[in-house]
């Protein structure tokens, strides 16, 4: 696959070198760290959904899966483009935002089946993007290109991570999460790190009866797979939740028979900046200062001019045993 930055792109590049404009690079990735690609991202509360031209067509509603697999193509667009009707088909072009990538296999999936008469047109996976720096920075909903490396893992911002299969369905076949260590108060956990994905901490069920919570779970949603329909339940975890040198205290907690492995949602990362080193297999989880980020300084603004003297992420989290959420899901 080959990145081809679109002249418009370039010449944009050329005038702020020739201006003199400083461009900030992140503190812990080494070689080139000016941005290649600024993909804006679009947050529907079930996952994050970027805008793709298809060999030069759409722009199509694709699903960020922050997974390594196969690209999807649904079979309504497929059929629309004469890609094909099923199996696998490589794809001339896939444009994103100013630049394509080429020659890509992609499979084609009816997503209606997982998603119903909502679905999108299609799934990206993040290894679409392995030869570069890729940085989910969810704050600014955008997905970030670089050149580069990250630095050896710190303990601090940057982790080791390992790919654990996680197969769901035709859509999903061979996938595989990156996974991470973190504690939960005391106890070491391996968790699926989701960015892109909702939820918060989500746990099995049978953690709602080990950990200390701020209040009794209850119900606030409903999930749906392969096996069933399943109860989601709300607490919020009394302790800390340490994620590389980050310390989150009293997190928000899902619970369900569903959840068969720990994971970290978007719910949970919203203020962070995910950077991925597929090629090392090392993420950074840095935590942007509201002061030096475009967006939080926005939001920041919007809060002061409501007459809010608080963010209302810290007013919900100090109210959160008097919130009740529903939660609506389709299947995945």
């Amino acid at each position: 696959m080959r990145l081809h930055l679109c002249q418009r792109t370039i010449a944009v590049l050329c005038l702020v070198a020739g201006l003199g404009l400083a461009v900030v690079a992140p503190t812990h990735a080494t070689e080139d760290s000016l941005p290649l690609a600024s993909i804006p991202l679009t947050n529907t509360g079930q996952f994050s959904v970027v805008e793709v031209l298809v060999n030069g067509a759409g722009p199509f509603q694709f699903v960020l899966d922050d997974g390594m697999a196969t690209t999807v193509i649904d079979r309504r667009v497929a059929e629309k483009l004469k890609l094909g009707a099923e199996g696998e088909v490589r794809v001339a072009s896939l444009g994103f935002a100013g630049f394509e990538i080429e020659d890509v296999q992609a499979k084609l999936v009816d997503l209606t089946k997982i998603w119903g008469d909502g679905a999108k047109d299609g799934v990206i996976a993040l290894d679409l993007f392995s030869d570069y720096l890729t940085t989910l920075d969810l704050p600014g909903q955008r997905l970030i290109l670089r050149r580069g490396k990250l630095s050896p893992a710190d303990g601090d911002e940057i982790l080791d991570y390992a790919l654990v299969s996680r197969t769901d369905g035709e859509a999903f076949e061979g996938r595989q999460v990156v996974t991470i260590e973190v504690a939960v108060g005391d106890d070491s956990l391996i968790a699926d790190l989701n960015p892109a994905s909702w939820g918060a901490l989500t746990l099995h069920r049978d953690y709602a009866d080990k950990l200390p919570l701020t209040f009794e779970p209850g119900v606030i949603g409903n999930t749906v797979n392969d096996k069933g329909t399943f109860s989601i339940l709300g607490a919020g975890f009394r302790g800390t939740l340490a994620i590389a040198g980050h310390k989150l205290k009293n997190p928000g907690v899902y619970f369900s028979d569903a959840f068969d492995h720990p994971s970290l949602g978007s719910g949970l990362l919203d203020s962070f900046e995910i950077t991925y080193d597929q090629a090392q297999q090392r993420v950074r989880i840095h935590k942007p200062n509201p002061a030096n980020h475009p967006m939080l300084v926005k939001a920041a603004g919007l809060t002061r001019q409501s007459g809010h003297g608080a963010d209302l992420r810290t007013t919900f989290n100090q109210n959160l045993d008097k919130v009740r959420v529903m939660v609506l899901l389709s299947p995945t």
